[in-house]
């Protein structure tokens, strides 16, 4: 269902691609395959009618039938020794296919698996191959001319089924049956073309004349020609490109004789990296570095690292009620945090040293809960500041009281003289004053 998706790369860490896991994508054009990759399963890229190019790594092992059948914009694929058999109908009808690479390794290709791959002018076959299945190789239109290396034994039914442009075969001596009646349609391994000229027996006539069913690959517009009698010389063509060579990757060139259609490969070396480096200096979080990219495909590594500089942090900045630190390299601020104070009269912050204005508290007298007095007043008296409060004169009862009624003060109280009756006597002028 995702509609859109037009390329796809998989990690390393994937190391399977399911069955059907692509069917019917007619979007998708290209996959970028991890080195991972141990499977594909059955039909996983089936029908993906728009698909260009896709990598298989070495390290795959298992591909499942019709994996990438009708795939008919795939024009190349290059398969890993690693994969043994190449299953039944792995790649039928890809039929814009026009180069494939079998690496040495593979052992078997299943029944049809190139089946109408009519673009497909050639093919080199590893001499790891032992066995190749019925119509292998059937309704390659384009196909001129084929090599079965030796240590094949058999040819089966249909493998060049009309291969109407096929010219040159070559078969080698340890081939010892040609199967005539073994694929779905009971034909002969070559069938339905006269395009075929001349047949190449790596062995001598003795050997040919043991091989089983040999009629059924020849006819009258066939020359069977014996190991002695091969052509000595080719008339090769001019070079052509298969496969590009990468930076990692050998590349592939082919010819092909205009005579008899014989196909010549040979390898083109990898073309090696071409790094341009580029430095990077140190900074004061991030270690500085040295990069090396690949003007031809974009690889790149790192070397030659150098660790980061550290902050350089100068004297604190502040406002009035913050404070944090600014490296003077790269702007960068650390240890943003409010003002910390001992108590609110503290004036100094304890991090910083930003001053404060702090307005004094209100003094809140403490006042004795003892009187103090002298000998006219009383009051009361703080205990911090000495501030006198509520002072009054004493108060008593009368001028006989001795007690202030207040604070309790004490006097001394002279006793009035003691008060007696008077007579008064006139005697002669005199005056006498006594008591009665």
């Amino acid at each position: 269902n995702c509609t859109s998706l037009k390329a796809i790369t998989l990690p390393d860490s994937v190391t399977t691609i399911g069955a059907s896991a692509f069917e019917g994508d007619n979007v998708l054009k290209t996959v970028n395959v991890g080195t991972g990759l141990k499977t594909i399963g059955k039909r996983a890229f089936y029908e993906c009618t728009a698909l260009e190019a896709i990598n298989l790594p070495s390290g795959l092992t298992g591909i499942g039938e019709y994996a990438f059948y009708n795939c008919y914009t795939l024009t190349s694929i290059e398969v890993p020794g690693t994969l043994k058999t190449i299953p039944d109908y792995a790649f039928k009808n890809c039929s814009g296919l026009n180069n494939v690479i079998l690496n040495e390794g593979i052992n078997n290709i299943g029944s049809y698996a190139f089946l109408w791959c009519s673009n497909l002018k050639y093919i080199d076959l590893p001499l790891s191959i032992k066995s190749i299945g019925s119509g292998a190789f059937s309704e390659c239109a384009s196909l001129r001319s084929f090599v079965i290396p030796e240590g094949v034994t058999a040819i089966n039914s249909e493998t060049f089924r009309n291969c109407e442009s096929l010219k040159t075969i070559t078969i080698p001596y340890t081939v010892t049956n040609i199967f005539a009646y073994y694929g779905t349609y009971g034909e002969p391994p070559i069938y339905g073309y006269k395009s075929l000229t001349d047949v190449y027996f790596t062995g001598d006539e003795d050997e040919w004349n043991r091989v089983t069913g040999r009629e059924f690959i020849l006819n009258d517009n066939v020359t069977l020609h014996f190991e002695s009698s091969a052509p000595a010389d080719h008339t090769f063509g001019e070079w052509e490109i298969t496969s590009e060579p990468t930076c990692i990757k050998v590349g592939k060139k082919s010819r092909t004789c205009e005579d008899c259609g014989y196909t010549e490969t040979e390898d083109i070396p990898a073309l090696g990296h071409n790094y341009n480096a580029v430095t990077v200096a140190p900074t004061c979080s991030a270690q500085g570095y040295t990069t090396h990219t690949c003007t031809r495909c974009g690889d790149t590594y790192n070397d030659t690292l150098v660790p980061a500089t550290g902050h350089n942090y100068a004297s604190w900045s502040f406002t009035a009620s913050t404070h944090w630190q600014i490296c003077s390299v790269c702007g960068a601020r650390s240890q943003a945090a409010v003002h910390i104070y001992d108590d609110d009269q503290d004036a100094s912050c304890n991090v910083c040293g930003f001053e404060r204005e702090v307005t004094p508290p209100v003094h809140q007298h403490n006042y004795s809960a003892n009187w103090l007095s002298n000998n006219t007043q009383h009051w009361h008296e703080c205990t911090e500041c000495g501030e006198i409060s509520d002072i009054a004169n004493h108060i008593y009862d009368n001028n006989s009281d001795t007690s202030c009624n207040v604070c309790g003060y004490t006097r001394t109280v002279t006793p009035p003289a003691p008060q007696t009756d008077t007579k008064i006597t006139l005697e002669s002028k005199r005056v006498l004053v006594g008591k009665e």
